[in-house]
Order: C-alpha cells, then sequence, then structure tokens
C-alpha cells in the first residue's frame, strides 16, 4: 500500500523520533502500530495480542492488541522492511557505541535514517523501514 502524502509524512516524522531515541521505547511503538495498522488502533491496549474466535471461523478478533517489539527487537523491525526489500545492520563500537541500517529496494534505492549514528541496531534498522514505508525509496 502507497500512504498519501499526509500518512507519509506521519510516517517520516515517526522515523525521525526513531532515530532520536536512546533505547527502546514501547509508546512509540504503539504509535507506529497504529499507524500502520489504522483498523486495530482502537484495541491497541497493553500487552496482549490477537485472538482466534472459538466457533471455528478464521477471523480474528482483536483483543487488547499488541504492537511489535519495533524499537527493541531487530526480529521485529525487520518485519516493517516492506516485502520484497533487502536490508543490513551495521555496528560501530567505541567511540560511538551505536548501529546504522538501510533497507534496498527492487529498484536498487537506498533508504536509511538520516542519521549515521543510532542508538540500537533494532532502532536502526526500524528508522529505515519507516522511511522506506513512507516513500522513500519506492
Amino acid at each position: 500500500m502507497t500512504p498519501n502524502p499526509e500518512q507519509s509524512e506521519r510516517i517520516l516524522a515517526l522515523a525521525a523520533r526513531v532515530e532520536a531515541a536512546d533505547g527502546p521505547n514501547y509508546a512509540l511503538e504503539v504509535e507506529i502500530f497504529k499507524e500502520l495498522h489504522p483498523e486495530f488502533a482502537e484495541y491497541v491496549q497493553g500487552r496482549g495480542g490477537l485472538v482466534h474466535p472459538c466457533d471455528g471461523s478464521d477471523v480474528r478478533v482483536p483483543s487488547d492488541v499488541r504492537p511489535g517489539n519495533y524499537t527493541a527487537s531487530i526480529d521485529a523491525a525487520v518485519r516493517l522492511v516492506p516485502e520484497g526489500w533487502c536490508w543490513t545492520i551495521n555496528t560501530f563500537g567505541e567511540p560511538n557505541d551505536s548501529a546504522s541500517a538501510y533497507v534496498l529496494a527492487e529498484t536498487g534505492k537506498m533508504v536509511r535514517p538520516e542519521r549515521q549514528y543510532i542508538a540500537t541496531p533494532a532502532l536502526a534498522l526500524c528508522a529505515a523501514a519507516l522511511r522506506a514505508r513512507a516513500g522513500d525509496g519506492a
């Protein structure tokens, strides 16, 4: 799904906040989830999940929907990378003790955070993926 200009602006603002974060941030994860999954926005309450009803149907019912740990986990952040895109993370020791990341579109366009050094690998990948989703590299 290609975001409209207003959605792109909001996603880019979230990416900038991720880049500026100094560590995992659950409130930011909630905002990312609500932006990317507006159909579940009103259900994001705490740390629950999607549940299947007991009637045998294949429909999932939101029940205390929980966002991914996008800012804390590389495994969660990679789920933000657009389908078909490649990604990489670099880590740096002293004096920066930080990370950077980029995602690469099928077209060869590279998308990376605006800041070179970001506090953690998960934050770096999360920021790059959000920028890609905003249309920076589409």
